[in-house]
């Protein structure tokens, strides 16, 4: 079929060109017709339709589709009648018609070469093969990747794995002709793959897979945690170890037990006795405390030390000596009187004196936290409902107790579309408090890893606290809220920071805690899904605000001795999701952009939190070279604390921590990356991992407990996760299989293509993989098999229409949005595929809603909008301006700081590098802030406000509305700012209307109205008359000398008039 085509269309060239030969040599000077069905010339006839022969007029019927009349058969002088708007040539080959012979030439050169590219979806043809594998690629995408991973070669993790089960399951029989059947390979292959060192790695896996499962009939440790996804809650009903004895040697506890010797601290009796013991007769009713005046456990292996026992350190017998002179000398006799108990009094005597001392400093009329109530705060005027109003009014009246009381709370339900009268669904307290008691009381089974010598073995974080670092500390701690004793964040940042050193001091040298130290309140956060199970709330336990502090001082203690792994970015100074999104995103472009193979999996920890072990804890500061003292006070927090979780309105009983560390604790960040640094340290210490540049390679990076692996071997990912399973089960951790995805992308016609049925598994349990209709979310971004996707800008419409339809007065629509939505959108645009295009479609969006808010004209300047309030505008942020510098400042703070070298390597890739020459560009020359003040001063409309910066009184009603003013008055204060109240001359306009309706025969302003109108004169001079009225009466209340100008009565007259 092909051949006959061709040689048509070779013929059909040849006779064209020989009748254009034969036709030129003929009549070199003038161009004939051709007939177009004949290929002959056509002659022309005469008027009135008959033939220059004198026989009849030649006649035919209309071809079918075209605008030629078919010949009568005749003599081949008859001629062919067209009409006048028939195109005089025609392919023979498609029949298609040209008006001019270099149309049709061009034509006949490519005529025919459609047939011979197809596309083998919908059978479209094609000049070039570029085009139909284009067209392929965009309008038949899935059935092209469908194609292309059917050419996909097997993984050689898949051969790894097979190659190897046949040689464990062999025992040392005759396997090759086995091998070779199942995997497809020759013998010279198999020998080539066997001799490699990743096969001993597959060969140590399969070995550990073969071992024999124990029998239902002996007994076996309980897993760390189950492999489905609802946690197990039968631990929760079980009743919890009494004593370190009723523990099995080599679990959790004894570990903690061997850690912390030869002062070992007993935490499950220490909590019966916060239960069971009276209530202290120092606690006061509002303040909900625990059942003890203290808890300092001290056991002494193998005998218990005496609790009365006087054991000071050296040093801080010293610092307490001098700091109680100082007092004396100063007349401080109450910091006088704590230097001298923390360094006589006995463990608990020194503790019931600290709970006495931190009530009678911290707790007189300081605000009390009532766990059964309302906190206090701005009380609204609309709580109250009267009977027989609408749900309008109800609605309005329950917005506005939300905006005084939780703006933020208002804000998510007006996002989200949920009722404002609407209940927050919470799950049950029976299943809150079995499933938290069931992770925190249990017993974790860790396995101690014995580590080699401490990194640094001449710090120690065991010394008295300084004010310099308490002053560090308290640096940009936010008020938060109150812990279970009701002691604000507010006080203790005002109390003086040598009070504090002692305290901290004493605490921490003496090994001994407080009540309110051990005792903590807890609240559910939601994180997504079904709002009634229990197990989609994230628990944030606070504790009391004067340990806070001092954890914060601990912390960054800590951080100056311990070196972590780089690849750790979580709770850092670094700015780590950017660091780790820039690393993941320059890895797969330049994977992409070289077309090489390459496979990334993101992986998270069930709980890791809740779930790592005490001992891990322990181990992580020994490896580390921690002092032993400091970690003794650590390791006794842990264990001996107990906390409440709130639910609603209703709370759970005492709860213990066996395992876990305390979210919302500012040490706990900081100890469980301490744990998961001997796994990034081991991952990351070899020879594979993904090239982010040449030499410099990264296996695993992690941000807290989210993890990211990289390989540019496919079959490497099996075995580094294998690796992963096994050190989160030897910490108490597991893997989340369900939340955990991959994406293994391989070369198919020399073109990348992901994997769909990559078998990748946790626990049993397959990993969702990534293909091209896919993603997963790392760090608030999507990302694809093509680095991190395009922000996306669905959800914001929604937002903004529903809070247009919210009940709420204009301003404070205005403030929502500029205070709450605006910044949500910050971190999500912050993304290497932003473009200009994506964010003028936010600020178009955003633009119109405060028009619409605010009942400004379309014609409103945007200089009125973008510029900054002390300017003379509103001071609602442009992205278009802002994201691009904010995200460059980033940037660049990355490459200034940072030691790291995957990092760097990441920032000097040519991804980034175009990127920041985007960003440069969209950022422009002149500064944002300046570039809307310069508009602003040129705008024709806006001109004279650019005086506000040196009146701060004419802008300070913009950031806090006066008393009295109704939404309307604050719409309308807007409009005259922005000069859009209703004139007869604005600037639409024609000129014969722009003059003054009064008929002054001056052009209709606002400027004219208020000031220079006859017809306002008189309510001009009243104006003037309640001022002077006003300043009068405020001198008179200073006791000065008043005079006041006496005042006419007006004559009420028209001021037209003459």
């Amino acid at each position: 079929m092909a051949d006959s085509k061709r040689k048509t269309f070779k013929t059909a060239v040849a006779a064209e060109r020989v009748r254009t030969r034969d036709m030129t040599s003929r009549h070199p000077t003038r161009k004939r017709k051709f007939d177009i069905n004949e290929g002959e010339p056509v002659k022309s006839p005469p008027a009135g339709g008959k033939s220059t022969a004198g026989g009849p007029t030649a006649t035919g019927t209309k071809l079918a589709g075209s605008n030629t009349v078919s010949p009568i058969p005749g003599p081949s002088n008859t001629v062919t009648l067209q009409p006048a708007n028939a195109a005089p040539y025609r392919c023979q080959i498609c029949e298609r018609p040209y008006e001019t012979k270099s149309g049709l030439n061009k034509h006949l050169l490519t005529c025919g070469k459609r047939d011979r590219t197809k596309c083998q979806y919908c059978k479209a043809g094609f000049t070039t093969y570029t085009g139909v594998r284009l067209h392929e690629q965009r309008a038949h995408p899935e059935a092209e990747n469908d194609s292309r991973r059917r050419e996909l070669r097997r993984p050689d993790s898949e051969i790894y794995d097979i190659l190897a089960n046949i040689e464990i399951q062999s025992h040392k029989g005759p396997f090759m002709a086995k091998m070779v059947a199942e995997s497809g390979l020759t013998k010279d292959q198999i020998r080539h793959r066997r001799d490699k060192p990743i096969y001993k790695q597959y060969l140590d896996a399969a070995r550990k897979k073969q071992q024999p499962i124990p029998s239902p009939s002996v007994p076996c440790e309980p897993p760390t945690c189950p492999t489905n996804e609802k946690i197990d809650h039968q631990a929760a009903t079980s009743t919890p170890p009494t004593a370190r004895d009723d523990v099995k040697e080599g679990e959790c506890s004894s570990a903690v037990a061997s850690a912390l010797s030869p002062i070992t601290p007993d935490p499950m009796t220490s909590r019966k006795r916060i239960r069971n013991e009276s209530m202290s007769p120092l606690s006061q009713p509002t303040v909900r405390r625990p059942r003890t005046d203290a808890v300092n456990l001290t056991a002494n292996s193998p005998a218990q030390v005496e609790q009365t026992q006087v054991v000071i350190e050296p040093a801080l017998r010293e610092y307490l000596a001098s700091e109680r002179e100082a007092a004396l000398a100063n007349g401080n006799g109450h910091l006088a009187d704590l230097c001298q108990a923390g360094s006589s009094l006995a463990v608990n005597d020194l503790a019931s004196y600290l709970d006495n001392w931190i009530i009678e400093h911290f707790q007189k009329g300081g605000r009390k936290y009532n766990p059964n109530g309302h906190r206090g705060g701005p009380k609204s005027n609309y709580g109250g409902t009267r009977p027989g109003r609408g749900p309008r009014v109800e609605s309005y009246k329950k917005a506005q107790d939300l905006y005084l009381r939780n703006r933020s709370a208002l804000v998510d339900k007006i996002i989200s579309g949920t009722p404002l009268d609407s209940t927050e669904e919470v799950p049950p307290l029976k299943a809150v408090e079995e499933l938290y008691s069931g992770i925190f009381e249990r017993a974790a089974t860790e396995t101690m890893t014995v580590h080699p010598e401490p990194r640094n073995t001449d710090a120690t974080t065991f010394a008295p606290f300084e004010e310099s670092e308490l002053e560090a500390a308290k640096t940009a701690w936010a008020n938060s809220a109150p812990g279970a004793d009701g002691i604000t964040v507010a006080s203790v940042k005002n109390t003086n920071n040598r009070v504090l050193c002692v305290l901290y001091s004493i605490i921490l040298m003496r090994n001994v805690h407080p009540a309110i130290f051990l005792r903590s309140r807890t609240t559910i956060i939601y994180k997504d899904g079904q709002r009634s199970e229990a197990a989609n709330w994230r628990p944030l336990t606070i504790g009391s605000a004067l340990q806070r502090l001092m954890h914060r001082a601990m912390a960054n203690r800590l951080r100056k001795v311990v070196a972590l792994e780089a690849n750790q970015r979580g709770f850092s100074t670094l700015d780590g999701t950017l660091a780790n999104c820039m690393i993941l995103h320059s890895y797969i472009r330049n994977r992409v952009s070289s077309n090489k193979e390459y496979a990334v999996a993101s992986l998270d920890l069930r709980k890791a939190f809740d779930t790592v072990g005490h001992g891990s804890v322990v181990g992580a500061l020994r490896r580390f070279g921690v002092d032993e003292r400091s970690i003794r006070y650590v390791a006794t927090n842990l264990a001996t604390s107990v906390t409440q979780i709130r639910v609603g309105q209703e709370t759970t009983r005492d709860i213990g921590f066996s395992c876990g560390v305390k979210q919302g604790d500012p040490l706990s960040p900081l100890l469980f990356n301490l744990v998961i640094d001997e796994l990034l340290a081991g991952l990351n210490n070899g020879e594979r991992g993904g090239t982010i540049l040449p030499g410099v390679r990264v296996s695993a990076m992690a941000f807290a407990d989210d993890m990211v692996l990289l390989e540019d071997q496919e079959e490497n990912i099996p075995l580094v996760l294998d690796e992963i399973v096994e050190f989160a089960k030897s910490k108490g951790m597991a893997l989340n299989p369900k939340k955990c995805s991959a994406m293994v992308v391989g070369l198919a016609r020399g073109v990348l293509a992901p994997r769909k049925d990559y078998k990748l598994t946790i626990d049993g349990r397959r990993v969702a993989m990534v293909t091209e209709v896919n993603s997963f979310r790392y760090l608030g971004h999507e990302a694809s098999v093509k680095g991190l996707m395009r922000p996306s800008l669905a959800n914001l419409p929604t937002w903004l229409a529903n809070l247009k339809r919210s009940p709420l007065k204009p301003d404070q629509k205005f403030a929502i949005l500029k205070n709450h939505i605006i910044p949500k959108l910050f971190y999500g645009l912050q993304n290497p595929k932003v473009t200009a295009a994506t964010l003028r479609s936010v600020d178009r969006l955003v633009k119109g809603c405060v028009k619409s808010v605010l009942h400004l004209a379309e014609h409103t300047p945007d200089a009125a909008l973008y510029a900054a309030i002390r300017d003379g505008g509103l001071g609602v942020q442009q992205l278009k301006l802002n994201i691009p510098r904010v995200f460059l400042n980033r940037l660049i703070k990355l490459i200034e700081v940072n030691d790291d070298r995957a990092l760097s390597a990441a920032l000097q890739s040519d991804c980034t590098r175009e990127l920041m020459h985007r960003l440069e560009q969209l950022t422009g020359e002149v500064p944002a802030v300046q570039l809307w003040r310069e508009r602003l001063i040129a705008s024709p409309t806006l001109a004279g406000m650019e005086n506000a910066t040196d009146d701060s009184a004419s802008r300070s009603w913009l950031q806090e509305k006066p008393r009295g003013w109704t939404g309307r008055d604050f719409v309308r204060a807007v409009q005259l700012r922005n000069n859009n109240l209703p004139t007869a001359g604005g600037m639409y306009a024609t000129a014969e209307n722009k003059m003054c309706r009064a008929g002054c025969s001056r052009v209709e302003s606002i400027c004219h109205v208020l000031q220079q109108c006859p017809s306002t004169h008189w309510e001009r001079i009243k104006r003037h008359n309640e001022v002077a009225k006003k300043v009068a009466k405020h001198c008179r209340a200073k006791g000065w000398t008043t005079l006041e100008e006496p005042l006419r009565p007006p004559r009420r007259r028209n001021p037209l008039q003459t």
